[in-house]
C-alpha cells in the first residue's frame, strides 16, 4: 500500500506538505506519515478516504503495483490546473464543467480543432477517440493566414 499511496501522492500536480496533504484527505498527518513509510495499520476508513483524495479504487492502494501498468503523461501547467479544479468541484459543478467543455469545442472552427487535435499528447488523442470525443481523422486546416491568396498592394481607383 506505501509504494502505492506514494506513487499516487507523487504524481499530484501540486507538492503540498504532508501535514496539507494529509488535512485535504481528511486523516491526520502522522497517519499519512505511517501509511507513506508502510509502518502503519491505518484503519478501512482512513484507507478509504485516502483513495477517495486520490481518485483511485480503494482496493488499488492495496494491490502490489496496481497503478504501474497505466501509461504516465505529464501534464502541462493548464492541464495540472484544471485537474486540480475538477477534483475540487462537487458532482454538479464537474458536469457543468464538462458540458462546458463539450460547448466549447463544438463551437470552435474546423482549423483551430484540427490544431487542438493535433496539439494533443498521442496517449490523451487516443482515449478522446475511444470514448467518442474526437474522429480518428482530424479535420482539415484551412489555410494559415501566410499560406493565403496574395492581396494586391495597389489600391483600387475609384470610380466617380
Amino acid at each position: 500500500m506505501a509504494e502505492n499511496v506514494t506513487r499516487l501522492i507523487d504524481r499530484l500536480p501540486d507538492r503540498a506538505p504532508r501535514p496539507e496533504l494529509a488535512a485535504r484527505m481528511g486523516i491526520g498527518d502522522k497517519t499519512l506519515g505511517f501509511i507513506r513509510s508502510g509502518t502503519g495499520n491505518p484503519t478501512l476508513e482512513n484507507i478509504a478516504k485516502v483513495a477517495a483524495f486520490l481518485r483511485v479504487k480503494t482496493w488499488e492502494l492495496l494491490v502490489p503495483a496496481a497503478d504501474q501498468a497505466a501509461e504516465h503523461v505529464p501534464l502541462e501547467s493548464e492541464e495540472a490546473e484544471m485537474l486540480e479544479l475538477f477534483r475540487l468541484a462537487s458532482p454538479d459543478m464537474r458536469a457543468a464543467m464538462v458540458a462546458s467543455a463539450r460547448a466549447s469545442l463544438a463551437r470552435s472552427s474546423d482549423a483551430s480543432m484540427a490544431e487542438l487535435i493535433q496539439r494533443l499528447h498521442p496517449t490523451h488523442r487516443k482515449r478522446l477517440m475511444e470514448l467518442g470525443v474526437i474522429n480518428e481523422s482530424a479535420p482539415e486546416q484551412s489555410p494559415q493566414p501566410d499560406q493565403a491568396e496574395p492581396r494586391s498592394s495597389v489600391p483600387k481607383a475609384k470610380h466617380d
